[in-house]
């Protein structure tokens, strides 16, 4: 886990100042830079782990400053010698602040910050008298644990470095901050300016923050003094709220834990994924209030071994997700946090319920019934009344029952005979007398259709009767271009359609127009743009696939139509094909056509 710090914006008032010296700031082109005129009081950092950023549960640091030589060749450049036996004193103060109210862990050395105060002689290689190295190490007292609040219970370290003559620095604590004597052996130094760098646990430096001394050197007694809180947060930002908001992560060892905050608002429900995206990571998942307290948890809740958390926001403000390994499993993954659509069940936006044989419905239901022995499922309901309401006949639909492959398994073998024995089964719920088996029989063994003869059972006034508390309760059945719109707004928005938009869009289907035409003017839509416009590709295609599929696109399937995407091929096509998908119909049974939900 990589640490870089915010940008300072020392023009707009992000440095704190209590001294009461004077100290004049001035900005750099590259780093910040700082004049320091006589000022006494130590140089004190402020860490804090703040709650209004993300970052990695598992904090390490480096501090490292730098005492740069002057060219003692060039008298312009040279402040007065140093020349106390004591040197430079009261260089360097550090406050840690754990503002989260959650403890965090700090393995696997336990040193919450490791501090170098290095000489640095290389770039004048001849000037005598090296300056010197000490290397300080912070910890947390007892355990390898960062507890919430101030920092009373750090204990320190100091090892004198590699430079020769080196001296190992005073420390003095208080409760909250440890300040460090960098102390120099006697000798005509001559020093230029100090350099900040905070190094991150891969050993990468962050932006370098350089303190520059004038008008004479600082004798024993004085110290340099400026205050600073810096923040830390991960390269890839603070988690935030919106469908393109996904970011990566890994867990790296065992019991490691990743918090990202983030702010919620009251009344407002959201969606929280976590899925893992390198073996053997099982993802575990946990929403924690501001001060800790878990309010939600889950493992298996987001398909396969993904953890997903739906969460109304009591309160407006700050909460706490933590991201983490089941059974200390590590690996990848990626986290996300999304607006989540409160939906109402309202099915007379999405079809009608059938009372009767009368109708399209009504007649897929006892055709279902009396030649496949089944009540319909809810896609082939849709879909076959559809079919029906457009120029398709029930006795058309009856044959092509009979021919299907179930229809096949169950009376495809069967003599006439026992074809005419199952009707009766099917239809009336009996045996058949011998004179009806006689009769049906003969017909069919006469050269009738057994389509003809089975259509009059299915209609019959007695198997009607038997279906009578079925269309009492009455049997609902989907419109065929409202589903379709629907499923589009999964495909393409991430939720759940609007009332006004699922029928505005329906009636354009049921009047003559395309799914494809729909899709490319969904594509024109501002919350289509604001969610997906700007991003790649191949960004895109791993959002539809998760959207209509509720999966992550497999390699072959996001390769191929990144390529065709790449080049030229319309976002609507691809949003048409997963929307229209027998995957999508079956992932967005239970929101459309078993739920009826309307955002």
């Amino acid at each position: 886990m990589s640490y870089t710090r915010n940008v300072i914006d020392v023009n707009g008032g992000a440095w704190t100042f209590t001294l009461p010296d004077q100290v004049t700031l001035r900005q750099g082109s590259l780093v910040d830079n700082f004049r320091l005129d006589g000022v006494s009081e130590p140089l004190i950092f402020d860490y804090n782990l703040s709650p209004d950023l993300l970052f990695g549960a598992d904090y390490h640091g480096i501090i490292t400053i730098g005492m740069h030589e002057i060219d003692p060749d060039d008298p312009t450049n040279t402040p007065p010698t140093v020349e106390s036996a004591n040197g430079l004193r009261g260089l360097i103060g550090i406050n840690f602040h754990n503002n989260l109210g959650i403890t965090l862990r700090n393995p696997p050395s336990n040193d919450t910050m490791a501090f170098y105060l290095a000489g640095n002689s290389d770039q004048f290689p001849n000037t005598p008298n090296a300056f010197h190295t000490i290397y300080t190490h912070f910890h947390p007292s007892g355990s390898p644990l960062i507890d919430a609040g101030e920092f009373p219970n750090l204990s320190v370290t100091t090892a004198v470095g590699p430079f020769p003559g080196a001296q190992p620095g005073n420390i003095a604590t208080s409760p909250n901050w440890i300040l460090l004597d960098g102390t120099i052996a006697p000798g005509n130094y001559n020093w230029g300016n100090f350099s900040f760098h905070r190094r991150d646990l891969e050993g990468s430096d962050d932006t370098t923050l350089n303190l520059i001394f004038f008008n004479g050197a600082f004798d024993a007694n004085e110290l340099a003094a400026i205050r600073q809180t810096w923040k830390l947060s991960h390269p890839d930002g603070v988690l935030g709220i919106g469908a393109s908001s996904a970011i990566q992560g890994s867990v790296s060892a065992a019991l490691e834990k990743d918090i990202y905050s983030l702010n919620l608002i009251q009344g407002q429900a959201y969606k929280f994924e976590l899925i893992g995206t390198s073996a053997p990571l099982d993802p575990v998942l946990r929403l924690l209030d501001s001060a800790g307290t878990q309010l939600a948890f889950d493992d298996n809740g987001g398909g396969n071994v993904n953890s997903q958390i739906i969460f109304t926001a009591p309160a407006t403000g700050p909460y706490l997700l933590e991201a983490g390994g089941f059974l200390n499993t590590t690996g990848s993954y990626t986290i996300s946090a999304t607006n989540y659509q409160i939906v109402v069940s309202q099915p007379s936006a999405f079809g009608h319920f059938a009372t009767n044989a009368a109708g399209v419905g009504g007649q897929v239901y006892v055709l279902y019934d009396g030649l496949l022995g089944r009540a319909p499922d809810a896609l082939g309901l849709e879909y076959w009344a559809d079919r029906l309401e457009h120029g398709v006949t029930a006795r058309d639909l009856g044959q092509l029952f009979l021919d299907s492959p179930e229809g096949q398994a169950r009376a495809g073998a069967l003599g006439n005979r026992e074809f005419v024995g199952q009707l009766y089964q099917a239809t009336l719920h009996r045996e058949a007398d011998t004179g009806g088996l006689d009769y049906w029989t003969g017909q069919l063994n006469a050269g009738a259709a057994r389509i003809d003869v089975a259509s009059g059972f299915v209609f019959s006034a007695e198997h009607l009767g038997n279906l009578k508390p079925v269309f009492d309760a009455g049997v609902f059945v989907t419109d065929k271009q409202a589903a379709d719109v629907a499923r589009l707004y999964y495909t393409m928005l991430d939720r759940a359609p609007d009332a006004g938009g699922l029928q505005y869009w329906a009636s354009q289907l049921e009047t003559g127009g395309s799914i494809s035409d729909l899709a490319k003017a969904f594509l024109g839509t501002p919350e289509n743009v604001s969610k997906y416009g700007s991003m790649q590709n191949s960004d895109y295609v791993e959002a539809l696939y998760d959207n209509a599929l509720g999966r992550p696109a497999d390699a072959d399937g996001k390769a191929y139509w990144t390529n065709l995407l790449n080049g030229g091929t319309s976002r609507a096509d691809l949003a048409v094909l997963l929307s229209d998908s027998a995957e999508s119909h079956s992932v967005h049974l239970s929101q459309i056509e078993l739920g009826w939900q309307l955002a």
